[in-house]
């Protein structure tokens, strides 16, 4: 160690504030540089006589890390990790220690349209900077190019040591897809946007289908009211009023202050209770239910029409391709019109395919067509088969999509009777399944895996689908045993086995005994705890 220069401790001193005790403090440094990132350790042996002439008689060690060396690095939002930079995002260097404001400020962006320089907030002042950053929106699919300015070096006057990083070269994706009405509290009707077209109003559209139309709107046509302000003292008074009730909710008493014709209009506002589902006396009106203008004199009502251009895309049936359609109803799981269409036009052909566009759709005629083929698809055990197997073809029935067929029809069967399973089917399937589980029947597939794991799947069934099915004691019983009894009764194992699939989850903490899946009350509890209850979906 060595005694570092006067100035050097003068300004060390007045740094961290320790002038008053300079006498009691030492400024030292290393002979030699050390390495970056490196632990050290200053020793402070024994012998060392203070001022005052006493000797000090421990030694005492001081534990250092060396700052790490001065890099840069480079970060930009993706889609995922291999994707290109996102144009609607800025890029962004980041220091591992500062540098000056006046070196930051030297970084260019390069890119198809010219240079950028880097972005600075308008409230950032500070000398030094410890990253730099080129705002956004950046030009889309492009090769961009940053620079650093010659020999950059940190505050500490260290040189950049990943100085080979630059130029740094980067590109960006396409801009993502959008189609988006005004977001603000205000926008814009075009009445006489051109000639002899009707009234318009604007949606952003980028990069989306060349074809796509506005379908319509539920409601057909809509309307719009208007309201012509003359008076400079009107049009301040309307700015002040829209400003006042651009939100949510306001105060009765404060509507009724501000504009008493909004609660006298013929309009029912909505009140919002409070969150024990009492009223207040002055009650929270959700304002958005409300109109400034509805029955007010001098209020002009327009009416937009809405209908999809005239060479509109067209199906084969005459209705027009895409769109944009704009609809209300009291709950979200009502109709679900953009499920059924996508069960509409599924278009494959497996059994299980075949099973759940029928009753996704609960299409009785398309589910007795089901039930017509269906023998054809189980083999000698009573497994179905996703495709019907040949004549001569070894048993290929699949345990995992016979669970499901019959747990989906039970589900189904509380709707409506029409989508039951025919006993003889559902017996056959249902003892199938209990032969796999018992280990009767072992399946070998390409895949390399045991033959436990589709157990522990299998296993999932009986407490939703058996007792459904009203199989007889014997067979539920056995069922109901096999899931608990075949899996490993160590905690570690057995946890390890139902998540080898990703498909189930075993506790044997939270799930002291299997329920009893005949039907009837669970039985007094044995000597011993189940091994395990499994929970999950089939």
């Amino acid at each position: 160690m060595r005694a570092v220069d006067d100035a050097t401790r003068a300004t060390l001193l007045r740094h961290f504030r320790l002038e008053k005790k300079s006498d009691r403090v030492l400024t030292l440094a290393c002979q030699q540089t050390l390495p970056s990132a490196t632990k050290m350790q200053l020793v402070y042996d024994a012998g060392v006589t203070g001022p005052g002439g006493i000797a000090n008689d421990i030694e005492k060690r001081f534990d250092f890390t060396v700052r790490e060396p001065f890099t840069a690095s480079f970060s930009c939002e993706r889609e995922n990790a291999k994707a290109p930079c996102t144009p609607l995002r800025a890029v962004r260097l980041n220091f591992s220690a500062p540098v000056s404001r006046a070196d930051a400020q030297k970084f260019v962006l390069r890119g198809p349209k010219g240079t950028a320089s880097p972005h600075f907030d308008a409230s950032d002042k500070d000398a030094e900077a410890s990253a730099v950053e080129f705002a956004a929106p950046l030009p889309e699919h492009a090769d961009l190019t940053i620079e650093a300015p010659a020999n950059l070096k940190d505050v500490s006057g260290r040189t950049l040591a990943n100085t080979d990083f630059f130029p740094l070269k980067t590109a960006t994706a396409p801009m993502p897809s959008l189609a988006k009405f005004s977001s603000g509290s205000f926008g814009i009707i075009e009445r006489f946007a051109e000639p002899d077209m009707p009234a318009m109003l604007p949606v952003t559209l980028r990069h989306v289908e060349a074809d796509l139309h506005v379908q319509g709107l539920d409601s057909g046509t809509s309307q719009i009211t208007k309201l012509k302000l003359d008076a400079d003292t009107d049009i301040r008074q309307w700015i002040r009023a829209v400003d006042q009730f651009d939100g949510i909710a306001m105060s009765r008493s404060m509507i009724a202050q501000r504009m008493p014709e909004m609660l006298n209009n013929g309009i029912t506002p909505v009140v919002i209770p409070n969150s024990d589902g009492t009223v207040a006396k002055d009650p929270q009106i959700d304002i958005r239910s409300l109109s400034m203008l509805a029955k007010r004199p001098g209020v002009e009502t327009l009416t937009l029409p809405v209908a999809p251009p005239a060479d509109a895309s067209k199906s084969t049936d005459g209705a027009v391709r895409g769109g944009i359609a704009v609809s209300l109803q009291p709950k979200l799981a009502d109709g679900l019109p953009g499920v059924r269409r996508w069960f509409e036009r599924y278009p494959y052909s497996c059994l299980e395919q075949q099973t759940s566009r029928a009753l996704g759709l609960m299409d009785a005629a398309q589910w007795q067509g089901v039930l017509t083929k269906m023998p054809s698809y189980l083999d000698r055990n009573g497994l179905a088969n996703y495709f019907p197997p040949a004549d001569d073809e070894r048993p290929t029935g699949s345990p995992a999509l016979t669970a499901y067929l019959l747990a989906v029809t039970d589900e189904a069967t509380k709707q409506d009777r029409r989508f039951a399973l025919p006993d003889n089917l559902r017996n056959q399937m249902a003892a199938g399944l209990a032969n796999f589980v018992d280990g009767k029947i072992e399946r070998k597939f390409w895949a390399p895996r045991n033959d436990l794991n589709f157990r522990s799947v299998v296993a999932l069934w009986p407490r939703r689908a058996a007792a459904h099915a009203r199989l007889d004691r014997h067979r539920a019983r056995s069922v109901a045993d096999l899931g608990g009894t075949r899996l490993p009764r160590d905690p570690v194992t057995r946890r390890r086995h139902c998540e080898s699939r990703g498909e189930a989850r075993a506790s044997r903490a939270d799930h002291p005994r299997a329920p009893d899946i005949s039907g009837h009350a669970p039985r007094a509890s044995r000597s011993r705890p189940s091994a395990t209850t499994i929970s999950g979906g089939s």
